[in-house]
């Protein structure tokens, strides 16, 4: 390819895409791989372009969980009714990990 510099010499590059689909949400079926099979929109874009946007929603999700879990779900562990030796870290790690939310806990106390 780095010898194809002639107006008929064949040049080849590599493209790393990706295709997905947006499904209205009353037709949308995890049966089917295509997901649905009107009023759909098909996209491609680049792979790289992709992945950060996947891997960022799902942060996103992830810190979304935590934060309702611990303000409104069984992890909010305010102190009340609790004796004297309480531990609010111990506590949220605890319900954390119970809850397989492993993603919010930073480190172990």
């Amino acid at each position: 390819n780095d010898e194809a510099d002639g107006e008929e010499d064949i040049k080849i590059s590599t493209q790393r895409l990706v295709r997905f689909r947006l499904c209205p949400t009353d037709t949308c079926s995890m049966e089917s791989a295509a997901g649905c099979s009107s009023g759909y929109g098909d996209y491609i874009i680049g792979m790289d372009e992709y992945l950060e946007a996947y891997f960022e929603a799902v942060e996103q999700l992830q810190e979304y969980n935590c934060e309702y879990e611990k303000d409104y779900g069984d992890c909010a562990c305010d102190g009340e009714n609790q004796g004297d030796d309480f531990d609010e870290e111990i506590c949220e790690y605890d319900c954390y990990m119970a809850k397989g939310m492993e993603y919010c806990v930073d480190k172990n106390p």
